[in-house]
């Protein structure tokens, strides 16, 4: 990860590159239908006053790039199990600025004929 001096006069952390190695997520969803992402952010954000400004961090990152990534996904509501890996990607010019708003779709296809959307 190379973070880039200008982003601190810019307003924005300014990444040239971010380069994850062998990164795993587990996506869990229990009986009941509670995901297991949604209880850690509700965790992290506990306690805390609501901001009058919740967009997204300023954040610029001129080439990301994960390489031999895995999810493991577990849907215990639906009766589905699963496992993505490995899998590699590769985005230039990511951006949350807010005067680059246009509304994007990021697919991704694995070389089995998996599509995430």
């Amino acid at each position: 990860m190379e973070l880039q001096w200008r982003s601190l006069v810019s307003g924005a952390w300014r990444f040239a590159e971010i380069d994850a190695q062998y990164p795993a997520a587990y996506l869990f969803i229990d009986r009941e239908g509670r995901f297991n992402l949604a209880e850690l952010v509700d965790a992290a954000t506990r306690g805390r006053a609501a901001s009058a400004d919740a967009s997204l961090p300023r954040v610029v990152v001129d080439r990301l790039s994960v390489r031999g990534g895995r999810v493991d996904m577990q849907d215990r509501h639906a009766g589905y199990a699963n496992t993505l890996a490995p899998f590699d990607f590769e985005l230039a010019h990511f951006s949350t600025l807010p005067q680059r708003n246009d509304e994007h779709t990021l697919i991704a296809r694995s070389r089995h004929g998996g599509e995430i959307r």
